[in-house]
């Protein structure tokens, strides 16, 4: 049986003007991995994230996800999603609840179930007396986890997770942790960036540092810095 990874990225190169963003990079995730990719705010891990997914375009490359080319839309919107920091104006005016029943009908998911299941996940990380707040009113951390409730519903085989941690209360941390080693004993994958170095060590099985356009794999040993500056 020819082994499917879960993400492919090769050669993948993105400028903008003359700054050398993305430079040759070179990525591989298996099925049922957590990986991690830090480095400091700005260095170009969200534009990495976005030309992953096929937001953004790129210079030259080749992307994909499950072993199929990344432009396939409709594929790649079945199979993965997306826990963005600040890619959320198409939601700014829609509330929690509105927003998942949106994925209930793009998913085809069985409604009473689904609303039985956003509200238990709801409750647990502390966001359901906000379900009926539009995304633009409610905080940085009740937006990410609006949105990976969302995720949730539909179990995506590929999740894509944006400063995933930060703005996030301690419980809430343990609580997305454990979620993605839940993940994986299920065989699925999960990439998220982060520049808070604490919330990698414990998960990850792959750490990769985003550094002069290229990735650098990371051993815990070699990790000195408990945050990335």
């Amino acid at each position: 049986m020819i082994a499917i990874n879960s993400i492919e990225v090769h050669h993948l190169n993105k400028s903008f003007g003359s700054k050398k963003v993305l430079d040759n990079l070179n990525l591989t995730i298996e099925h049922d991995s957590i990986v991690a990719i830090v480095g400091s705010n700005g260095i170009g891990k969200s534009v990495f994230l976005n030309c992953l997914l096929n937001f953004m375009d790129y210079d030259s490359g080749e992307i994909n996800i499950l072993n199929k080319n990344h432009n396939d839309h409709n594929f790649l919107r079945t199979v993965t999603s997306f826990v963005s920091v600040d890619n959320q104006l198409h939601l700014e005016k829609v509330t929690g609840k509105e927003f998942f029943e949106l994925i209930i009908s793009i998913y085809n998911l069985p409604e009473e179930s689904v609303v039985a299941k956003y509200t238990s996940l709801a409750e647990e990380l502390n966001v359901i007396n906000q379900l009926d707040s539009t995304f633009s009113s409610l905080s940085f951390g009740t937006k990410k986890k609006i949105q990976l409730i969302g995720s949730i519903l539909y179990n995506p085989k590929v999740l894509v997770c944006d400063e995933i941690f930060e703005g996030l209360d301690h419980e809430a941390v343990n609580w997305v942790k454990a979620y993605f080693l839940k993940r994986k004993a299920n065989g699925e994958a999960t990439l998220f960036t982060s520049h808070i170095m604490d919330h990698t060590w414990d998960i990850s099985d792959c750490i990769y540092r985003l550094e002069n356009g290229k990735l650098h794999s990371q051993k815990n040993e070699e990790m000195t810095e408990r945050v990335v500056e």
